[in-house]
């Protein structure tokens, strides 16, 4: 699931509210059953959505109501920014979002 925003990365406010001019898609969870983790069901998704966006973006002119997406931004746990780091996501350091109590890093995909 994701949102489209006009901030470059994930804030609060992206969590919830969608808007089709924004230039970032703003990516909130990757999630696999775990009957099917570490069998490359993950790595495969986040393949496939920068491809699927890419798509998207040959379909509109960027004029109308709806932009071109320019970025992917997402958080990660500190444990998963090497992951994430492989499928192409470059990391930006610690979030200013607190979510809970982990420490949380943004990190983005510019497309």
């Amino acid at each position: 699931m994701s949102t489209q925003v006009a901030a470059p990365l994930v804030t609060h406010d992206s969590m919830s509210t969608h808007d089709p001019r924004g230039s970032t898609a703003c990516i909130h969870s990757v999630c696999v059953d775990p009957a099917w983790q570490r069998k490359g069901v993950a790595t495969r998704l986040l393949e496939l959505y920068p491809q699927s966006i890419r798509r998207y973006n040959s379909t509109v002119d960027g004029a109308g109501e709806n932009a071109k997406i320019a970025r992917l931004a997402m958080l990660s746990r500190k444990d998963l920014v090497p992951f994430y780091q492989r499928a192409g996501f470059t990391n930006l350091g610690q979030s200013s979002v607190v979510h809970g109590t982990e420490m949380w890093y943004d990190c983005i995909c510019d497309l």
